[in-house]
């Protein structure tokens, strides 16, 4: 714990025999290791890899109205994410056997106005029924980001979708139409589709991080910065910093890592060019990514 708020990580001895380094500030060595002292105690971290799998804003208000725990540590909200939040790390209250939060059924695709519907009243932080939060209890929380968000099944497949937050433009058509026109610019993006619904749109994307069981470990590309950034110095997020990690710890197979990085070039050129307002140090950054 650092402050008694954040949260620390040892690896198990098993894992420090077969198992890899979550991200380049945890290596694979038997020590404790604790959030950087540049994060305070007012806005309490996660060491390394292991804050990317906390809810977030939206995550935690949603955590906040369907399990009222009794305590708001980081803690509590990693545990209450439950076991289909962002990448392959999850939580257990056992040291011996994986026991993470039971959840409810990720909710289907016919249920979608339902949940809609659901998503606004927490938005509005209007009270829930008993019913209506088993609609949210199955995907709402695990999530992050600010706006209003949850998890969907379509056709056996997990989706992440995006609700319409009153912005003064339709923004899950925005979003669609931007990942289409990524993809013909040659750019590596998840699938994607438009929702209707009574009075909205909203749009779905699918899970890069699930192949079929098979959780994914990925980071951010916050993580990927601050795990090389000294402790005590500010880290600087930007495109440089992230070639940089790809310079130093991208995979080099088949020159995977000069691949990665035309990729990152291309991308920031395409996020100047649409004037993209949310280009941030939470994005998923998908040369860390490995199976579980």
């Amino acid at each position: 714990m650092a402050a008694g708020k954040g949260v620390s990580l040892t690896y198990d001895r098993q894992w420090l025999e077969s198992g890899f380094a979550l991200s380049a500030d945890l290596p694979l060595i038997d020590t404790t290791f604790l959030p950087p002292d540049r994060f305070s105690a007012a806005a309490p971290r996660a060491v390394g890899a292991v804050d990317d799998a906390r809810p977030d804003r939206w995550g935690e208000k949603v955590i906040r109205f369907v399990d009222k725990p009794k305590r708001l540590s980081l803690m509590e909200y990693l545990f209450n994410a439950g076991d289909d939040r962002f990448g392959a790390l999850g939580v257990s209250l056992s040291m011996r056997e994986y026991e993470p939060r039971q959840g409810g059924q990720i909710p289907r695709l016919d249920q979608v106005q339902k949940l809609s519907d659901v998503v606004s009243k927490i938005a509005a932080s209007e009270p829930l029924s008993q019913i209506e939060a088993q609609i949210i209890a199955g995907g709402g929380s695990p999530l992050g980001g600010g706006k209003p968000k949850a998890l969907i099944e379509i056709d056996g497949q997990q989706w992440v979708i995006k609700f319409f937050n009153h912005e003064p433009v339709d923004a899950p058509l925005v979003e669609h139409a931007t990942m289409t026109l990524a993809q013909k610019a040659r750019i590596h993006v998840a699938k994607t589709q438009v929702i209707r619904l009574a009075d909205a749109h909203a749009v779905a994307v699918l899970r890069f991080d699930r192949h079929g069981d098979q959780r994914v470990h990925a980071i951010s590309a916050g993580t990927a910065i601050n795990a090389v950034t000294a402790s005590g110095v500010q880290p600087t997020y930007g495109y440089p910093q992230l070639a940089e990690v790809l310079r130093r710890f991208g995979a080099t197979e088949q020159d995977t890592n000069e691949r990665d990085a035309r990729e990152l070039f291309r991308r920031m050129v395409f996020n100047i060019l649409i004037d993209n307002t949310d280009d941030h140090e939470k994005k998923p950054f998908a040369p860390a990514a490995r199976p579980i």
